[in-house]
C-alpha cells in the first residue's frame, strides 16, 4: 500500500472535497471536452447546453456530425449538420457523438479514431470546442483522453468502472462515489475531472431552450437515414 505522503498529486485530487463549478469556469472556450457516462443520463443534452451557452457568451456557431436531416427542425437555425469531420464549420462549438462516428466508419470503411484525432488536433486552429460524447474511455483512442482538455462525466455504473481503462478506474470509482450521494435526480449534475490543473467538482446545469427528447435518440437514425439515401439513388 503506498504510503499517505508518497501519495500521487491524482490520489490528493481525488480525496479533495469537490469544488462547485459554473460551466464557464469549468469548460474552456476552446479545445477538446469528453462527455462520458450511462445511456439516458443527458450527455446529449449537456452538450447541447453548452453549444447554447457558447453561442449567447461568445457568438460562436454550433454544429453536429451526422445529424439526420430529417431531424434538422429540432435544431435553432444557428447549428448545423455536417456530413463529414472537415465540413464541420470553424469558430463553432461542435458535437461529435462516439457512436455515430464508429457507425459511419463501419458504413464507409475508414478509420474513426484517425479522423477524431485529426479534429481534436486542430480544434484550437479552427477556433473550435469539438464536444466528444462516449459511454466511456474504452470506446476512444487513449490518445483522445490524454489530449482533451476536460473530462465531464454524467453518472456511470459500476459496470463502467469494472470495465473502465486501468488508469481511468480512480477517477470512474470517484465520480461514481459522488455520485452515489447525490440526492434527487442525477440529471442536472456532471461531474468535472480537468486532469491538467488537477480540478474536480460538480457542475449543475438545465437543459437547451430548444431541447426535444428526440435529439437525444438520433444516433440510432444514421444507418435508416443512409438506407433512404441509397434506394433513392437506385429509384433513380
Amino acid at each position: 500500500m503506498r504510503r499517505k505522503n508518497n501519495r500521487t498529486p491524482l490520489e490528493k485530487a481525488l480525496d479533495r472535497r469537490p469544488l462547485t463549478l459554473t460551466m464557464h469556469q469549468a469548460v474552456p472556450r476552446t479545445g477538446v471536452v469528453v462527455i462520458m457516462g450511462f445511456r439516458g443520463e443527458g450527455k446529449t443534452a449537456l452538450a447541447c447546453r453548452i453549444m447554447q451557452e457558447w453561442q449567447k457568451r461568445y457568438k460562436m456557431g454550433g454544429a453536429i456530425l451526422y445529424f439526420p436531416q430529417r431531424m434538422r427542425k429540432l435544431l435553432p437555425s444557428w447549428v448545423k449538420r455536417a456530413d463529414s469531420i472537415d465540413k464541420l464549420p470553424k469558430d463553432s462549438v461542435c458535437i461529435v457523438d462516439e457512436a455515430a462516428q464508429e457507425a459511419h466508419a463501419r458504413r464507409f470503411q475508414a478509420g474513426a479514431n484517425i479522423d477524431l484525432e485529426e479534429l481534436a488536433s486542430l480544434s484550437r486552429q479552427r477556433n473550435q470546442l469539438i464536444l466528444l460524447v462516449s459511454h466511456h474511455s474504452r470506446k476512444l483512442d487513449v490518445s483522445l483522453i490524454t489530449d482533451s482538455d476536460l473530462l465531464l462525466y454524467k453518472k456511470p455504473t459500476e459496470a463502467h468502472y469494472l470495465f473502465e481503462r486501468s488508469e481511468v478506474q480512480p477517477i470512474t470509482r470517484k465520480v461514481l462515489d459522488e455520485f452515489y450521494k447525490v440526492k434527487g435526480s442525477t440529471k442536472p449534475w456532471a461531474y468535472v475531472v480537468d486532469l491538467h490543473h488537477l480540478k474536480l467538482g460538480w457542475l449543475k446545469f438545465r437543459l437547451p431552450t430548444f431541447w426535444d427528447e428526440r435529439i437525444s435518440t438520433w444516433v440510432g437514425l444514421i444507418g435508416k437515414e443512409k438506407g433512404r439515401k441509397a434506394k433513392k439513388i437506385e429509384r433513380r
